[in-house]
């Protein structure tokens, strides 16, 4: 029981680290726009967290595990400025590891390498295909 006590509050210490997110910035994050996105979050009911803005915003945790996040990652805080980067497209990515659009589409429905998919759009990780070598 102590130990769970103590993970609590080590996360609880790097969530207040942590920026919330309003759907405009969720939206430059998932490279979608903002419609798209209230279509994503309304029937999830996620709770907006407290604080003086005007519009809801989202704690970045409960995004990173709509993105498939793990929490052993959301947790471990060496990772936070990997998982702040926005996701790639398909042809971004295709970009950065000099093959096309289609070929990483493919890789991603194989399953070589991890993909989010948002109201129908297919998002990427850069730092997990970059930390996967055997992935591509």
């Amino acid at each position: 029981m102590k130990r769970n006590m103590t993970n609590l509050r080590a996360a609880a210490r790097s969530a207040r680290n942590l920026p919330p997110l309003s759907q405009a910035e969720i939206a430059k994050r998932w490279r979608l726009n903002a419609d798209t996105v209230r279509k994503i979050l309304k029937p999830l009911n996620l709770p907006p967290v407290p604080g003086p803005w005007k519009r809801a915003r989202y704690a970045i945790q409960d995004i990173w595990r709509l993105e498939g996040i793990p929490q052993i990652q959301i947790s471990d805080e060496t990772l936070h400025a990997q998982l702040m980067e926005p996701l790639r497209t398909a042809g971004e990515l295709a970009h950065q590891l000099g093959c096309d659009p289609a070929t990483v589409r493919n890789w991603a429905r194989e399953g070589r390498i991890p993909s989010v998919r948002l109201q129908g759009s297919i998002r990427f990780h850069f730092f997990a295909v970059r930390r996967d070598p055997d992935a591509v």
